[in-house]
């Protein structure tokens, strides 16, 4: 019994351990963090796959209304974040730039 006990246990914590997501957050699609069933946190660069991100995000989060920009230094592909930014645009997500935030053009 002990011995099932421990490998749960085990298993729990390695799983906790692997998540991709930051602590706090519900969900993760690349840059984007979710906060909850509205507000999204863009934190990081905007890689070549941003757009496919952007679209699965909102698929499984239909119900965003709100970014808010933390740490975006750029994006490595302009094209890709040009179609992320027209989604945002015509699901009329505010974006809002947090108190330390830092966004940028280009890398």
């Amino acid at each position: 019994m002990n011995y099932y006990l421990t490998t749960l246990i085990i298993i729990l914590i390695s799983i906790l351990s692997f998540s991709n997501c930051k602590k706090g957050y519900q969900d993760r699609f690349g840059s984007f963090y979710i906060l909850n069933d509205t507000t999204i946190i863009m934190n990081g660069d905007m890689g070549s796959r941003v757009d496919n991100q952007f679209d699965k995000l909102i698929n499984s989060y239909p119900n965003i209304k709100l970014m808010i920009l933390e740490d975006c230094p750029g994006s490595r592909n302009d094209q890709e974040m040009f179609k992320a930014a027209i989604q945002l645009h015509n699901r009329s997500i505010n974006t809002h730039l947090s108190i330390n935030g830092k966004f940028n053009l280009g890398q």
